[in-house]
């Protein structure tokens, strides 16, 4: 429910501090409703930038750049007993230090390595595992992240379809032959 998934964010967000993060200044709630201050990171996320300059993704080197700094925030937030679940592009803003990731609306704490968890974040870029509401860890983290990468690198979206079995690795072609130019390295 929406009351407790602000809780969630409030929490969470609050005690943590990394330029790579949103920070949260305060929270209230009045008459029901719940607020949250955050500092204002003024740019685009991803997803604009990809639509704006992709042709048809990103130049490798700055995809791969925008994807590391996404990596180290996310390295931070796994020190802190953290999983995301909610990676992707419209959640990374291009801020004038870099990128930010946002929006922890989903995120939750972990303390081990077999918790299950519910199918809960954006189909295209979960985890396989947690699609089928098993093991959430910060691998699922950095299975998105090379989603996002693929998706910068390419301009499409890797996995369209909503479901673990629309996911076949024979049918994922290799990203250079989506993106002349793009080194061949990155293909595997």
């Amino acid at each position: 429910d929406n009351e407790e998934r602000f809780e969630i964010e409030g929490r969470l967000l609050a005690a943590l501090s990394h330029p790579r993060v949103v920070s949260v200044l305060g929270s209230f709630q009045d008459g029901g409703t719940g607020y949250l201050v955050m500092e204002l990171i003024e740019g685009r996320d991803l997803n604009a930038e990809l639509d704006r300059r992709g042709d048809p993704g990103l130049p490798a080197d700055e995809a791969i750049a925008h994807v590391g700094h996404v990596c180290e925030a996310l390295a931070y937030v796994h020190a802190q007993s953290i999983v995301h679940r909610d990676v992707k592009p419209a959640n990374v803003i291009l801020a004038g230090h870099g990128p930010v990731l946002v929006d922890f609306g989903i995120a939750r704490e972990f303390s081990g390595w077999d918790e299950g968890t519910m199918a809960i974040g954006t189909p295209g870029f979960m985890a396989p595992e947690v699609m089928g509401g098993g093991v959430v860890t910060p691998r699922s983290d950095i299975y998105a992240a090379g989603i996002v990468l693929w998706e910068l690198l390419t301009g499409r979206r890797l996995f369209p379809g909503e479901t673990v079995e629309s996911r076949r690795e024979a049918d994922i072609p290799p990203p250079s032959s989506l993106a002349p130019g793009l080194p061949r390295d990155l293909d595997a």
